[in-house]
C-alpha cells in the first residue's frame, strides 16, 4: 500500500457485541492511508535505559521493571481476594437499593468509563460513534455493576462504625502525600483540594480501605483456622485407624498362640 490509498475493511461485529443492533453484522471501514512507518527498535543497552528511565545502566532498569511488575501481581492478587470476600459479604446481606441511587452510581461509572477512554487518546464521542453506543445505553448495562458497587460500600460503611474504624492524623499525612506524588501535585494543595473535615468522602474512604483490610485478614484468618481443623482431623483419624489396626494384629496373634502350643503337645512323643 502507498500514501493516500485507500483500504476497504471488512469486519463482522461479534455475536456478544455491547451494541445489540450492530451484533453480528458485518461493517465495512473505509480507510485512508496517511502515512507509512516502519518500526526500527534500539539496541537493549544502557544507552537505551538512560533515554527512557532514570537509571544509567541497563541492569538498574531492568531490576525496577521487575519490582514494579511483582507489586502489580501482588495488587491485583491482594484486589482479587478484596473483591471475592466482599461479594460473599454482599450475597449475605439483605438490602433495597432505590433506583435513584443505582442510576446515579451507573452514570458515574459511565463518567469514570468516558474519562479513561480520553487518557488513551480517543474522544468519548468518537468511541459512541464507532460503537453505535450511548451513554443511556452504556449507563444500562453498568447498572447490575453499580448495584453491587452501592451495596458494597454500605456494608462496608457499616462495618466501619460498627468497628469504631478512626483515622488518624499520620494516615492523612501518608495518604495525602501518596496523592500528591500520584498526580505530581505539591501535599498541601492535595490537602487544600481534600477537606480535611470529620465526616468528608476522603476520610469515609480511607475507613472503607481499612474496613476491607479488616474483613480480608478476618476471612483468610478464618480459612486458616479451618484448614488446621481439617488437618488435625485427618491426623487424628490416620491415629486412630493405626491404633486399631495394631490391636487386632496383636489379638489374632494372641488367637493364634494357643494352637500352636496345641500342636506342640500333640507332636510331643509319649515316654
Amino acid at each position: 500500500k502507498n500514501v493516500d490509498d485507500r483500504v476497504d475493511v471488512h469486519v463482522t461485529f461479534p455475536e456478544e457485541y455491547h451494541a445489540k443492533e450492530l451484533a453480528g453484522k458485518p461493517a465495512l471501514f473505509i480507510v485512508k492511508v496517511n502515512k507509512i512507518e516502519k518500526k526500527v527498535l534500539p539496541e537493549i543497552d544502557d544507552d537505551l535505559a538512560q533515554d527512557v528511565s532514570e537509571f544509567d545502566t541497563l541492569d538498574e532498569y531492568k531490576e525496577d521493571i521487575k519490582a514494579k511488575l511483582t507489586e502489580d501481581k501482588e495488587k491485583k492478587a491482594k484486589a482479587a481476594k478484596e473483591d471475592a470476600v466482599i461479594e460473599k459479604i454482599v450475597e449475605d446481606s439483605k438490602m433495597v437499593i432505590a433506583d435513584d441511587m443505582i442510576d446515579a452510581q451507573a452514570e458515574r461509572q459511565v463518567e469514570d468509563f468516558a474519562r479513561n477512554i480520553r487518557m488513551q487518546g480517543m474522544s468519548f464521542e468518537q468511541y459512541l460513534q464507532y460503537t453505535g453506543a450511548t451513554p443511556e445505553t452504556l449507563a444500562k448495562q453498568m447498572r447490575p455493576q453499580a448495584e453491587k458497587r452501592i451495596k458494597a460500600r454500605l456494608v462496608l460503611e457499616a462495618i466501619a462504625e460498627a468497628e469504631n474504624i478512626e483515622i488518624t492524623d499520620e494516615e492523612i499525612n501518608a495518604k495525602c502525600e501518596e496523592l500528591a506524588k500520584m498526580y505530581n501535585m505539591e501535599v498541601d494543595k492535595v490537602k487544600e483540594l481534600m477537606d480535611m473535615s470529620g465526616d468528608n468522602d476522603f476520610i469515609t474512604d480511607m475507613k472503607v480501605e481499612k474496613a476491607v483490610d479488616l474483613v480480608t485478614e478476618a476471612a483468610v484468618e478464618t480459612k486458616a483456622k479451618a484448614a488446621s481443623k481439617t488437618t488435625k482431623t485427618t491426623k487424628t483419624t490416620k491415629t486412630a485407624k493405626t491404633t486399631k489396626s495394631a490391636k487386632t494384629t496383636k489379638t489374632s496373634k494372641a488367637e493364634e498362640a494357643p494352637e500352636d502350643a496345641k500342636e506342640e503337645e500333640t507332636d510331643k512323643p509319649e515316654e
